[in-house]
């Protein structure tokens, strides 16, 4: 009796082929044609090609990189990348898995038979408990035994201003003779923020209870906070000076110009005199001098 014998190994993942012959259906069946001589017949062969799970899911890269601020909101998603296994059908690509972590969870958004990650947020992040968060992702196929391949997803924590200066103590107190010398230095008080950059610049200045006359004793340093003696210390006028301190970081916020103002004619209508024997192409008339605009930037253009 015949015999169809196979040819070559194929892989069918590596190389493409399955894809090619089956365009990614499962089962792939192949209708072939034999013909047979002496007697001459002619024989009709069903072939099902199977895929073998002979590869892991991987990641184009080894790493992802997030940077996310502590004051977002939670259940806000962030797209990862997804995993590519060239095996198909029940050998493909089944889901996604984070290892354990308080503060993201993996949500998978399928379409058809396309799986994309994302990363969700929890629970609100602190940069100043935990700066960077390592998480690792993994991409498991539905073969038996399921092959797997991992993502390292590194979350950098963006600071915001959520913190507050705090001084090193309540109350200070010191001692200092009456015939102290113009520009002595007192003290120095300091304060703390456990914001970066900006938000954790500090700045000192005196409280709005201090009594005016004491601008004209002491002199505070705003970055420093040393307070010096500025005028004549005298213990019959005064022998005790309260000084209210305060201190403040130098977080901001910017506001962008939003596209919310139209520009308007100073002058309407406009009256343009011409002379008849103009050349042509020469400039006649220049409309932006008329106009004015509450806009800022690349939302104020004039076209004329």
């Amino acid at each position: 009796s015949p015999k169809i014998l196979p040819g070559p190994l194929l892989d069918f993942g590596a190389s493409g082929l399955y894809v090619e012959l089956c365009h990614s259906v499962s089962p792939c069946i192949k209708n072939l044609k034999m013909v047979a001589e002496n007697p001459m017949e002619i024989h009709y062969v069903e072939v099902e090609i199977i895929d073998v799970n002979d590869n892991s899911p991987s990641f184009q890269e080894d790493e992802k990189i997030l940077e996310i601020s502590e004051s977002t909101l939670s259940g806000r998603r962030f797209q990862l990348p997804t995993a590519r296994d060239p095996d198909v059908a029940g050998n493909a690509i089944r889901a996604y898995k984070l290892n354990h972590s308080d503060y993201f969870a993996i949500h998978v958004r399928e379409r058809g038979d396309d799986k994309v990650p994302f990363l969700v947020l929890q629970k609100s992040l602190d940069r100043e408990k935990h700066q960077v968060h390592k998480l690792l992702m993994s991409a498991v196929d539905g073969g038996n035994p399921p092959r797997s391949g991992t993502l390292n997803v590194t979350v950098i924590v963006l600071d915001s201003n959520d913190n507050h200066p705090t001084f090193s103590q309540e109350i200070y107190s010191v001692t200092i003779p009456e015939n102290v010398e113009t520009g002595t230095s007192v003290i120095t008080i300091k304060a703390t923020d456990l914001d970066e950059g900006s938000n954790g610049d500090i700045e000192y200045f005196f409280g709005g209870e201090v009594d005016p006359k004491l601008y004209e004793v002491f002199n505070l340093n705003k970055d420093t906070g040393e307070i010096k003696v500025k005028g004549d210390i005298d213990f019959e006028e005064a022998d005790i000076y309260k000084l209210h301190l305060h201190a403040t970081d130098k977080g901001h916020i910017d506001v962008a110009d939003v596209n919310d103002n139209k520009p308007e004619f100073l002058n309407n209508p406009i009256g343009i005199y011409l002379v008849e024997n103009n050349v042509p192409g020469n400039p006649i008339f220049s409309q932006c001098r008329y106009l004015v605009s509450h806009f800022f930037g690349c939302n104020l253009k004039c076209c004329c």
